[in-house]
């Protein structure tokens, strides 16, 4: 028995670092493409507006758009510490983070976004994994909403039952024509 327990013990705790290692990983695959990116971009921004000092209007745009890449560095950070704090596992706590995310997002766009959410959020766990999910899933529809749609308005709907969140968005663009089916 205490042979079994030891085991038992030794494959949980490998199972516990196999879970930190790949949250590492994920966490390092984030800087590294909106983190990466934004600085990339920057960097690439930068010797373009010095080769344009010649030309003011030009290095002009080029610092504007430094200064876009910049927020949208910062914007990055600020989604990866979201993501990985512990504090955040919560419906609550994610409910308030994507709704304030899809209105200023959606307002860049020139959308506007109603949220229909519970008033009362119940004490719902959301582990980080299930969490960044699901808000990779809002950013990519939104994403589609503002590329693709036409719409004027968005409605993010929440709905809670028992154990389950579900996260509707809608919006009155064009939409598109369904593909044949197989």
């Amino acid at each position: 028995y205490g042979s079994h327990r030891r085991l038992r013990a030794a494959l949980q705790t490998l199972e516990q670092e196999a879970a930190l290692q790949r949250e590492r990983a994920r966490i390092a695959q984030d800087i590294h493409d909106d983190l990466g990116a934004s600085l990339t971009q920057i960097s690439l921004l930068g010797k373009l507006a010095e080769q344009d000092l010649a030309q003011p209007g030009q290095a002009a745009v080029h610092v504007r758009e430094i200064s876009a890449a910049a927020r949208a560095g910062v914007k990055a950070v600020d989604e990866i510490v979201w993501a990985v704090n512990p504090r955040n596992d919560t419906a609550a706590h994610f409910l308030d983070y994507a709704g304030q995310y899809a209105v200023d997002y959606l307002r860049t766009g020139g959308i506007r976004c109603r949220i229909d959410f519970p008033a009362n959020v119940p004490a719902l766990a959301l582990n980080a994994h299930a969490r960044h999910s699901l808000f990779l899933v809002l950013k990519e529809s939104l994403n589609n909403v503002v590329k693709h749609s036409g719409a004027t308005e968005v409605w993010l709907r929440a709905a809670l039952a028992g154990r389950t969140l579900s996260l509707a968005i809608e919006d009155n663009g064009h939409g598109f024509a369904a593909g044949p089916t197989e």
